[in-house]
Formats: C-alpha cells, structure tokens, sequence
C-alpha cells in the first residue's frame, strides 16, 4: 500500500469517528439542581424582598435568597438532596418546609402564598413541592461502581458508559 493510500485511509478513519465522538462532548458533568419559584401573599400580589432560605438537611449547606419585583427566586448550582425551605417577609407570617427535595440536574418549583401576619407566628408546610418543571427538560444518567463492575465492556473504557446513557 501507497502512503497516499494510508493518509486517505487514516482521512476516512477520522471523519467516521469524529461524529461518534460528539455525543462524548456533549455529556454534562453536572451534580446540582435548582429550585426556583414565586413567592404571592394570599390576594395573589407578589411579595417584593422576602428571603427564602434554603438549607441542606445532610450537609448543613445554606443559601439565602431574596424575591424580585415579580416576586420571583431561583437558586441554581445546589448541592443534591433534602432540603429545608424557610421564607420570611415583613409584615407577612414566616413559613417551614421540610419536604424539599434538590434532584441531580433538576429544576425543583416551590410555589408559596404567605398570609399577613397580626401577631408574629410560624407556619410549618407539611406539602411536598411539585418535582416537575414543565419549563426544563433534562435527562440524567447515574453509573454507580456496581453497574460498572457488572456490565461487559468490550474494552474496559469508561467512555464505553456513554452508550448506556438515553438520547
């Protein structure tokens, strides 16, 4: 066989492999969530400035956000896991939620109505949050030791994985 023949082998060899090699870049690394929501009083008025509070009931990790003018919030980049949701407001009854739940690469929505406070109290929600965004579409792939030590891998390479992954 020619050199030439060799570079044009080599040539064709590349262009096969480089778009199987695409879905491997496009693979997120990604090990957080977001929660995201609207905070109203009970007439359906956005509350302007009420912190949430979020903490992580596992690691004691803590953000603390603050609504906008639409009485919107969203704390991307958290940490996965349960959470414990406080949200305070002036004038406004303080509310607890115990029941939410950071997923990997999700968009948790926490959705809260405060009612005006006339004497200062806490109000503890025992409601799970809604755990689907219409709005975010993802999907996630996890590969624990145990899969990796039982699936047959043609050659043990760990972006052999990538296949098993949907989409």
């Amino acid at each position: 066989m020619t050199s030439r023949h060799i570079r044009i082998s080599g040539l064709i060899a590349v262009l096969i492999a480089a778009p199987l090699a695409s879905p491997l870049v496009a693979q997120s690394n990604q090990t957080t969530g977001t929660v995201r929501g609207v905070v109203t009083s009970k007439g359906g008025a956005p509350i302007v400035g009420a912190t949430v509070v979020l903490q992580n009931q596992e690691t004691g990790f803590m953000r603390t956000i603050r609504t906008d003018a639409k009485g919107s919030f969203q704390a991307p980049l958290l940490p996965v896991g349960p959470y414990i949701s406080t949200l305070t407001a002036e004038g406004m009854k303080s509310q607890k939620n115990d029941k939410l739940v950071v997923s990997l690469g999700g968009t948790t929505s926490l959705n809260l109505a405060m009612e005006s406070a006339v004497a200062s109290a806490t109000v503890e929600v025992v409601a799970s949050a809604q755990s689907l965004d219409a709005h975010q579409v993802n999907s996630v792939s996890t590969v624990d030791a145990k899969l990796v030590e039982n699936i047959p891998l043609v050659t043990r390479n760990f972006q052999d994985l990538v296949r098993l992954t949907p989409g």
